[in-house]
């Protein structure tokens, strides 16, 4: 599998249509928007993940973890592992390109029939037809698959085959996307087959796990799409004809010298950012002036999901996947006993006389980084919370306890452990909101609801069948008032017969809350399910994409052929190692048409994509992202996404001088063209100027992006002391395989800044004025 993403240099300033992350609803609207020939660029908030890159230690796995929280944002905004922590209910999701498909379990199942029967779906999307061709579409793509029956035998689905005829329904098989056959998937790509390591849920490193990374995004880079990693969208905002994407850098350290969001325009714009994220997109948009909906934030759902454990059973579950042993594991080898997919079986119980009362009971695998951990955590949380639900075997589970602490995670009482994952339905009657810029859940008692309290009771019963201790989530307690957590969040901009009852529509068209649509702005993710599914939702949202973007082709006059195989992605070579760092200027610019001088800053990311070509090479250029904050243009940040920057040029005015270019065609909120051309002079004046020309600015301020243009303002910006030692922070070595290769990077440009130094001040190669 190689990289789709691009560097965040080679973005532009405005595409045909911008699709917001990369989950099965974006992945979606990428792939079919490409396929209908338009100009397609993918922003995802995430980092790209290889097969052989995701977390399979303790170590690293809580480096890949974020958290949000009314106490604040811990971790990296990219990190794998993105927990919103709510009083009501907290919601687990996945952020990299291929979003929550990354750290799910990839089951892939349609709902109970009835749960079109609400209401609550626009008329027309239950009565088209067209959501059956979706799913079909979605299967294509996706090519779910049972867990085969002539392949080792799993001890935890035979541990649930015990715990389903106790409850009187029988463990069956579920269809999941993974590989079991190695070969091309429906894009083209290639695929081993599944070594059945238990890891899905801190991301796949066999890439037997079939992902929207290897599938629609795949298919719509394969037709063209650009896709961007590290870009975190805030609003969009309707500036003309286009859409206004206002985005901030995820990495590069521009957060630690100011917040000034940069922008793209495009025609079109598909909200695929997940239920929260979408959510939290729109409300800032119509903080920022967007008319939406009233409903925006309405209808929030977890799907139902419980999260509950059968702890230290009489029979072996083998449920805790092999993490860094993951790596070049045979099943056949004999070395590990098979963990198997993370779920492959469920006790189907949604066949209720209403609806509401059903249920789905999967066994679960807990990835095999989290290992260590486990033992202590699990007696711990087992002593205070459990519900031994067998008598008479207190000494055999003390040993296994102790089999645990002294061998690890898949010894004894954890190995003896399975792991349940229940989703039901809940009411769909949750409330997303801004609090001070933070999605904040509002969800009172839900965890109190009567239907909670049955899943316990079936899981209690699905545990004594197998003799171990009932182990509720530990936040479903009375300590914390019944809190429950999610990875199945749904609703937020649910679908609605108008905008009295929706913020989209059964096309996943954006009402304007005057009666119409707004042209061009769509979202497509698991936001627009106005409830709970009772399942896994990733086929139905997959399927609500396909319909979407059928309708979206038919509304345009587009052709969109799906079942057309994928061409061959765009060879690729090698990312060179890179550098990059952040830099913050400040200081005044006078108009030159007369005035008094204005304040003026700019927030400058240098990447050099090739360090060493760049050393080397004293004609090259490194690119600049930029903000650039110019009043006398725009009272809002004018965005540069393709500028550039040279280091130690022959300086073009001043003979024997050196000079630090800065060129960057902006570009204003309302589509207004400026050009900042920027020059540092290096050269040894009398006294010790060292400092003052590294970190002194001459600029000027161009209408439009030709250099020849009427000149709007000149000034001077300088480096402040608090802003060069935060620029210091922001140093990054990029795409380095070893940290003797980013080692030398790093010397191999202090050796080219130092000597230059050097050359300039103390051998007099620039001579003096």
């Amino acid at each position: 599998m190689q990289r789709l993403s691009k560097p965040g240099t080679a973005l532009e300033a405005q595409y045909d249509a911008v699709v917001v992350g990369s989950g099965y609803g974006g992945g979606v609207a990428a792939s079919r928007l490409a396929r209908m020939g338009f100009r397609v660029a993918v922003l995802e908030r995430g980092l790209e993940y290889l097969p052989g890159e995701f977390p399979d230690t303790a170590w690293e796995a809580a480096r890949a973890f974020q958290s949000t929280s009314r106490l604040g944002h811990i971790g990296r905004e990219s990190a794998l592992f993105d927990l919103h922590v709510g009083d009501d209910i907290s919601v687990l999701v996945g952020c990299g390109l291929g979003g929550t498909s990354l750290i799910n379990a990839n089951v892939s199942l349609q709902p109970d029939a009835r749960v079109f029967d609400d209401p609550a779906w626009p008329e027309a999307l239950r009565a088209d037809g067209a959501l059956a061709e979706g799913y079909r579409r979605a299967a294509a793509m996706l090519q779910p698959a049972v867990y085969p029956a002539d392949w080792p035998a799993l001890a935890k689905f035979a541990a649930l085959q015990t715990s389903g005829a106790a409850l009187g329904t029988p463990a069956k098989p579920v269809p999941i996307n993974v590989r079991f056959e190695s070969g091309p998937n429906a894009a083209g790509v290639e695929q081993p087959a599944c070594t059945l390591c238990g890891d899905c849920c801190s991301g796949c490193n066999t890439g037997a796990k079939t992902t929207t990374a290897m599938t629609y995004l795949a298919d719509a880079v394969a037709h063209g799409a650009q896709i961007f990693c590290g870009l975190a969208v805030d609003h969009v905002s309707r500036e003309g004809a286009l859409w206004r994407v206002a985005y901030r850098m995820t990495t590069g350290g521009r957060d630690r010298l100011g917040d000034d969001l940069l922008h793209i325009h495009a025609g079109k714009v598909v909200l695929g950012a997940g239920t929260l994220g979408s959510t939290r997109i729109l409300l800032r948009s119509r903080e920022e002036g967007l008319r939406l909906s009233p409903c925006l934030g309405e209808r929030f759902s977890g799907n139902g999901d419980v999260l509950a454990f059968g702890y230290n059973n009489d029979v072996p579950v083998n449920g805790v996947g092999l993490g860094e042993h993951a790596i070049g594991y045979d099943p056949r080898s004999g070395d590990h006993a098979p963990v198997g997919p993370t779920i492959v079986a469920a006790i189907d119980r949604r066949g209720t006389e209403a609806l509401e009362d059903g249920m789905i009971i999967e066994e679960g695998a807990i990835p095999g980084g989290l290992a260590d951990l486990l033992p202590p955590v699990m007696a711990a949380t087992a002593g205070a919370l459990g519900e031994d639900t067998d008598t008479g075997d207190w000494l055999p589970e003390r040993l296994r306890e102790l089999d645990s602490l002294v061998r690890g995670g898949r010894h004894g009482a954890v190995a003896h452990t399975q792991t349940y994952l229940v989703m039901s339905h809940d009411g769909a009657d949750g409330r997303l909101a801004l609090d001070g810029g933070r999605l904040a859940i509002h969800w009172p008692d839900v965890g109190h609801r009567p239907q909670f309290a049955r899943v316990a009771d079936a899981l209690r019963t699905a545990t004594q069948a197998i003799g171990g201790t009932y182990v509720p989530n530990p936040v479903w307690t009375d300590l914390t008032d019944k809190a429950l957590i999610t990875v199945h969040p749904l609703g937020g901009c649910p679908m609605g017969q108008s905008a009295g009852t929706g913020v989209v529509d059964g096309d996943c068209r954006v009402f304007d809350g005057a009666g119409g649509v707004h042209p061009g702005l769509y979202v497509c993710d698991g936001a627009v399910l106005p409830r709970s599914v009772g399942v896994n939702p990733l086929l139905t949202i997959t399927a609500v994409a396909e319909r979407a973007m059928t309708r979206l082709a038919e509304a345009t006059g587009r052709s969109l052929d799906t079942d057309a195989p994928t061409p061959a992605l765009p060879a690729q070579m090698a990312a060179p190692v890179g550098l990059r760092f952040t830099e913050r200027m400040a200081g005044q610019m006078t108009p030159v048409q007369g005035g008094a001088p204005v304040a003026c800053h700019f927030v400058a990311t240098i990447t050099m994509e090739n360090a060493q070509a760049f050393f080397s090479d004293r004609t090259a250029t490194a690119e600049i992202t930029a903000t650039v904050m110019a009043p006398m243009v725009s009272p809002e940040p004018l965005t540069a996404v393709d500028g550039r920057f040279r280091l130690f040029s022959d300086h073009p005015e001043v003979p024997g001088a050196k000079a630090m270019e800065y060129t960057l065609p902006l570009t204003a909120k309302d589509g207004r063209k400026a050009l900042f051309i920027g020059l540092k002079t290096i050269r040894d004046d009398p006294g010790f100027d060292v400092w003052t020309d590294t970190t002194t600015l001459d600029c000027r301020l161009i209408a439009g992006h030709d250099p020849g243009g009427a000149v709007l303002a000149q000034g001077r910006l300088t480096i402040a002391i608090p802003d060069f030692i935060r620029q210091l922070s922001t140093m990054e070595v990029l795409n380095a395989p070893t940290v003797a290769a980013r080692a030398r990077v790093m010397a191999g440009f202090a050796r080219l800044f130092g000597g230059k130094l050097v050359e300039t001040y103390l051998a007099g190669g620039a001579g003096t004025a």
